[in-house]
């Protein structure tokens, strides 16, 4: 997160903590939603926007690149444009490598997405990703619409897993971008074919069962049942 409220940035235990890791990118979070800069953080908005102007800098000024995590951008963007691209820019005069805008409570609809995303690209002149929560079971499509809308970069969990209804899913984000949108995404595109042993040690690492029915992946997703499919398959294979 960024610096405490009242606390130099050279005095915050957490930013301390990063340069002390030796790590060459930090992600930081900051409010962007001015509910929780008042309701939460309780600073007053400009203080929010020294928060994150001044930990972004420490960190650049140490060396590392920085990706800044806008927390409930898209919320805060809803109720107050203005200020959510407030946060979001001065993220960029402070050096941000990246700036993402995150559904963090996983609310938003695609068309929203696609809408609030091409309004903050023509906005930012540094790199804008998107990071969204799947509590609307819209997790992947909010993903491949923040794409289409200019976002060139993407969080998300092998299988979806993560808080609550998890996070998006880059099992299935990956092809969609790469098979449907001719995205270059993989460094070769034959790693595709070891997208289902990524995904089954991801399961195993984490002690749950794989999902037969995960698209991609799943031991049915490319099985046929229904008599109609089936017949279909057979006469046009390359399908």
């Amino acid at each position: 997160m960024t610096r405490r409220k009242d606390v130099n940035t050279k005095d915050d235990p957490n930013l301390a903590a990063i340069l002390d890791s030796g790590v060459g990118v930090a992600v930081l979070v900051g409010k962007s939603w001015i509910l929780h800069v008042r309701e939460v953080l309780r600073v007053s908005p400009e203080d929010n926007l020294d928060m994150v102007y001044d930990s972004i800098r420490y960190l650049r000024d140490h060396g590392l690149k920085v990706i800044f995590d806008a927390e409930h951008f898209y919320q805060g963007f809803k109720e107050d444009p203005d200020y959510a691209l407030k946060v979001v820019k001065t993220a960029e005069e402070a050096g941000a490598d990246t700036v993402v805008l995150a559904d963090t409570n996983g609310a938003m609809l695609p068309h929203e997405v696609y809408e609030i995303t091409g309004k903050v690209v023509k906005e930012l002149k540094t790199v804008v990703g998107v990071h969204m929560h799947n509590d609307s079971g819209c997790a992947v499509a909010n993903t491949v619409m923040g794409v289409l809308a200019g976002a060139r970069h993407v969080q998300g969990t092998i299988n979806g897993l993560g808080e609550r209804t998890g996070n998006a899913d880059l099992v299935q984000v990956i092809p969609n971008l790469v098979l449907k949108l001719g995205f270059r995404v993989l460094r070769d595109v034959n790693g595709l074919k070891k997208l289902k042993a990524v995904s089954r040690f991801v399961y195993e690492a984490a002690g749950l069962s794989p999902n037969p029915y995960q698209p991609y992946v799943g031991d049915y997703a490319f099985s046929h049942k229904a008599g109609l499919h089936v017949d279909g398959v057979s006469k046009v294979t390359s399908l």
